[in-house]
């Protein structure tokens, strides 16, 4: 794992709760034609409201909802791997720095400060590098 794949990580949550948004305006971008009252053939016969539109608006956006699905896919297994990673260092101290630092975004400082022990933020920072390396 490399520092600027750490890096990421805040950048890729907050790609996780942007996309689904995307993807659900355009899988709903068609025009609207109407509407129509039906119920399910089936017991319970839950009621529901089926939406008439046009089509090839829609189909126009099926290649971008791919796409962007698989972006949040991308995104979502990048996340996992970064959280194992972390999660598999044996050095708790390191484990807490990086866990303080790019999971939970603290500055160095901050993460010193968290630590205790007379820890300096060029110690941890120090620290850090050295166990990427």
């Amino acid at each position: 794992m490399t520092k600027k794949q750490l890096e990421n990580y805040p950048y890729l949550k907050a790609r996780i709760k942007r996309i689904p948004g995307e993807i659900e305006r355009l899988y709903n971008s068609y025009r609207v034609i109407g509407a129509v009252q039906a119920s399910q053939q089936n017991p319970p016969y839950a009621q529901r409201e089926i939406i008439i539109g046009e089509k090839s608006a829609k189909d126009n956006n099926t290649h971008i909802i791919v796409a962007k699905r698989a972006e949040y896919t991308l995104a979502v297994e990048e996340c996992a791997r970064i959280e194992s990673f972390i999660e598999a260092i044996e050095d708790a101290r390191i484990k807490e720095i990086l866990t303080l630092r790019y999971i939970y975004g603290e500055s160095w400082r901050d993460v010193a400060a968290h630590i205790g022990y007379h820890e300096t933020e060029d110690g941890v920072r120090v620290a850090v590098a050295r166990f990427l390396k």
